[in-house]
């Protein structure tokens, strides 16, 4: 089966100056807006580029075309900090900056979140454009990739952190509970149990599980020790389904546009 890497060809950007890289990271923006048929390789030309120009950003070429096109607020930033790592997000914009300058239309709204997702995602992965391709490679699709994004929390972490043996307690027992998913019918209790971590036992108390509806029963999205923590995940959960619907609702309405 042939991954994202097979497809997006990657060997047309990775090595690339700048101009190269930004006139097929255009190409792939307009492809994404060109119906059906050209809005699969569109991403995946997009997505080349974003992992390209992000990683690469330490050579003084793209930098300097990165920062061309960001906001006056970050450019006074760098006053103070000259070699300040530049987001994903920034990579976006200055593709943006391109397409406008071309008279192309942007990425916007939903498509830009889940294209930020995807490529932070990656690159949070490796610490090297080789390591990130590898990963990339993993994935048949863009979809593929952004399913695995919303499934995966460990896809929006850097690295470890060190935290006290209680605190890590807690972390373990959410990753448990977490990996328990409501199959058939949906239980009124479920019962797990916590490993010791750091020789320290597990604490008792109530936890409170944010959880969404997954076919027939339910999946545990989060588990906390604190209702207060439950609330904003509750939020950005409800986010992702509004994203998740409109993107829904944008991929019918082409579908049957080609139809028709």
């Amino acid at each position: 089966m042939s991954s994202i890497i097979d497809r997006s060809d990657m060997t047309a950007v990775r090595d690339q100056p700048y101009d190269v890289i930004v006139a097929y990271g255009i190409s792939g923006i307009s492809e994404m807006y060109a119906g059906f048929d050209k809005a699969r390789s569109g991403w995946l030309k997009t997505v080349a580029v974003c992992l390209t120009l992000y990683s690469r950003q330490g050579e003084s070429e793209i930098r300097k075309g990165l920062i061309a096109h960001q906001s006056e607020g970050f450019n006074k930033s760098l006053d103070d900090t000259p070699d300040r790592q530049l987001e994903v997000a920034h990579v976006i914009v200055a593709l943006n900056g391109h397409v406008a300058a071309s008279k192309g239309a942007a990425i916007s709204g939903a498509a830009k979140t889940r294209l930020k997702q995807g490529v932070e995602y990656i690159c949070k992965l490796g610490d090297t454009l080789e390591e990130r391709i590898n990963k990339l490679g993993e994935f048949e699709s863009f979809n593929a990739l952004i399913k695995k994004v919303r499934e995966d929390e460990a896809g929006r972490v850097t690295k470890p952190i060190a935290v006290p043996a209680q605190t890590d307690n807690l972390l373990n027992g959410e990753r448990k509970f977490a990996e328990r998913f409501y199959k058939a019918t949906a239980p009124a209790k479920a019962r797990f149990e916590v490993e010791d971590v750091n020789g320290s036992s597990p604490i008792d108390g109530l936890w409170v599980a944010l959880c969404r509806s997954s076919g027939s029963g339910f999946e545990v999205v989060r588990l906390s020790r604190q209702k207060s923590l439950i609330e904003p995940m509750i939020a950005e959960a409800q986010e992702q389904d509004r994203l998740l619907r409109d993107e829904l609702g944008a991929q019918t309405t082409v579908s049957k546009e080609a139809a028709a």
